[in-house]
């Protein structure tokens, strides 16, 4: 749970109260290329699922639940598009169940 304090800290100071969807998603694909070193067309991936499924709502809390709800369909998902060897990382980083990536965005 360590990093997902670090994440949710971070993200507070970087990013305004009301986030959008679009922002919150490129915070998190940051996130992951910093820790799993995403190449360009993984960013581009994962910005795009992360950023529709925030966007899935008819507001960026629906889209936060959303994210939390459907957090191992997609991290599964981000996993495929993952070399081996970023797959160790991605697991060691945020665990098999994906919470320490995903449960910051229950911000208000």
């Amino acid at each position: 749970m360590q990093d997902g304090q670090r994440i949710r800290t971070e993200f507070l100071a970087t990013v305004p109260a009301g986030a959008s969807a679009p922002q919150l998603a490129e915070f998190l694909t940051l996130e992951l290329r910093e820790s799993v070193g995403l190449n360009q067309a993984q960013q581009a991936a994962v910005f795009a699922l992360l950023r529709d499924e925030l966007a899935s709502g008819p507001t960026v809390a629906n889209g936060r639940e959303a994210l939390l709800r459907d957090k191992s369909i997609v991290g599964r998902r981000i996993r495929q598009w993952l070399s081996p060897r970023q797959r160790r990382k991605f697991d060691f980083t945020y665990r098999e169940d994906f919470l320490a990536l995903f449960t910051f965005v229950r911000l208000n």
